[in-house]
């Protein structure tokens, strides 16, 4: 669930699935996987009934969070 969306900062306005099918970006937003992480640029695509995760933005928030956590911070 998103808990910040812009629907007026969209740079591409389609994306393409692995089918060919293309869908409509209605915006871009933040979206919470805890209380104190979340993950920036987002695609929210209307048409999709479902929600996509970037493995690769999961693996850097997870890497900034260790980095914290040895700095003490």
């Amino acid at each position: 669930m998103f808990t910040s969306l812009d629907e007026d900062v969209v740079n591409q306005e389609k994306i393409t699935f692995g089918d060919n099918s293309k869908g409509k970006v209605k915006g871009l937003g933040k979206v919470a996987i805890s209380n104190d992480n979340s993950i920036t640029n987002v695609l929210y695509v209307q048409s999709l009934s479902f929600n996509l995760l970037s493995v690769g933005q999961l693996c850097v928030l997870i890497q900034e969070e260790r980095r914290n956590s040895d700095q003490g911070g």
